[in-house]
């Protein structure tokens, strides 16, 4: 038996009629709401638009409300790209301290074998000389009883090929001494704690002069060499007085005119005198004024960029460069050293390796050197010496009354010598 069931029936909605009229309303509460809330905002500028009377009045002052919002943009666009570019602000003092730190000097005579010690080696290429008379004239303090002091060898004219490429074993052995080039040092009207004046402390480097010529120097005051990075300092009333003996009876040419070069420069770097000094005459004193020159800068992310050489030199066991000058000439240095075995002479970084010589320009010219300069950055403290001279001829007539000269005025008047004054002045921290 088959129960028969009816279908169950779908539901049926039907859309509800709403009159024109009801519909208006609701739409008009909307707007109402909307105007309500709109008055009521906190945003500037959206009440006074909902509440103008006019539409001309409102479409004016949408005008103005975008307006605003849109240099409001601008400007805040504007202040984060400028904040977040690190930018610095430069802070010069310009002070006269109580103190003032000690600068490094680096001393070269332009002669670059002595004579004397060049015969001794190659006496095959040293005779007697037909000009020591012209010579005697010229510095009568060298010569004695018509002949020069020493020794009347001279090397012949063949020989001179030696001075123009002399090896750089040649000049450690046979160029100028620390002792008597710099004939005297002190601090006058101060007591020192420190050895600046002392031959041991005096550390020898050879530069090439304008020409290519090697030439032995000694340099004052070297920190690098000390792995000391405080500086000595003095008094700012305090002066050093330096007396260079140029010995001119020890010169390689007998006609050669007897100079000296002498630069100014921060302890911890290196300076070539014949590029970055100035020349010094016997017979001459010069009075230097020195004004030191501070910096400070900040490192990454800020625009300048520096790099915190003292706190790699921690790293590196107190050693390495202390100036971006420095850091240049030590990649210069490993980067010949990696590629060709040897230095170029002209390499301003202390070093024990041998010199590249004529035959290793092939390999030297090959070597690119320009991520050297890309590297190294300015240095986040960094110390530099600006100085002025004034070159003044001996005169002892002018001096006898000077107590700070009496004692130099026979030195002066016996040897071939230049007197070198060096003062302090003011000091810029930046």
């Amino acid at each position: 038996m088959s129960s028969s069931r009816p279908p169950t029936p779908y539901p049926v909605f039907r859309k509800s009629k709403t009159k024109p009229k009801e519909k208006e309303e609701d739409k008009n509460d909307v707007v109402e709401y909307a105007k309500d809330m709109l008055q009521k905002s906190m945003l500037t500028g959206v009440p006074q638009i909902v509440t103008a009377p006019t539409i001309t009045s409102k479409i004016f002052k949408t005008f103005v409300v975008l307006g605003s919002f849109t240099g409001f943009l601008y400007q805040t666009s504007t202040f984060l790209a400028m904040y977040f570019s690190y930018p610095t602000l430069v802070d010069v003092q310009v002070t006269t301290p109580a103190f003032v730190d000690v600068p490094a000097l680096t001393i070269c005579n332009r002669n670059g074998l002595r004579r004397k010690e060049y015969c001794r080696m190659k006496p095959d290429k040293c005779g007697t000389s037909a000009v020591t008379d012209v010579f005697c004239d010229r510095y009568p303090e060298s010569c004695e009883g018509g002949l020069v002091k020493g020794s009347n060898q001279f090397p012949l004219d063949s020989a001179r090929t030696d001075e123009i490429s002399a090896t750089q074993e040649m000049v450690e052995k046979a160029g100028h001494e620390a002792y008597p080039l710099v004939y005297s040092c002190g601090f006058q009207g101060v007591n020192v704690s420190f050895d600046f004046c002392k031959n041991s402390t005096f550390k020898s480097f050879i530069f090439q002069d304008l020409y290519g010529r090697m030439k032995k120097c000694y340099i004052l005051n070297a920190l690098w060499a000390k792995a000391v990075l405080n500086l000595p300092q003095v008094p700012t009333r305090a002066s050093l007085q330096l007396i260079i003996d140029f010995e001119p009876e020890e010169y390689f040419r007998i006609d050669q005119i007897v100079t000296g070069q002498l630069a100014i420069h921060s302890p911890w770097n290196i300076l070539n005198p014949f590029s970055e000094g100035f020349t010094i005459k016997p017979n001459k004193i010069y009075v230097i004024q020195i004004k030191e020159d501070v910096k400070n800068l900040l490192p990454y992310p800020y625009q300048t960029n520096c790099t915190d050489y003292i706190e790699a030199w921690k790293i590196r066991g107190q050693n390495g460069p202390l100036s971006k000058e420095m850091c240049v000439e030590e990649c210069l240095l490993n980067q010949t050293m990696n590629s060709c075995s040897c230095v170029m002479p002209s390499n301003l970084y202390p070093h024990n390796f041998k010199f590249c010589d004529k035959e290793a320009e092939l390999c030297t010219d090959k070597v690119n050197y320009t991520h050297c300069f890309v590297k190294c950055s300015a240095a986040c403290h960094d110390r530099n010496f600006a100085y002025t001279v004034k070159e003044e001829d001996v005169m002892p007539e002018n001096w006898s009354d000077d107590p700070d000269y009496k004692d130099i005025l026979p030195l002066m008047e016996q040897n071939c010598d230049a007197t070198v004054h060096i003062q302090k002045n003011s000091s810029e921290h930046l």
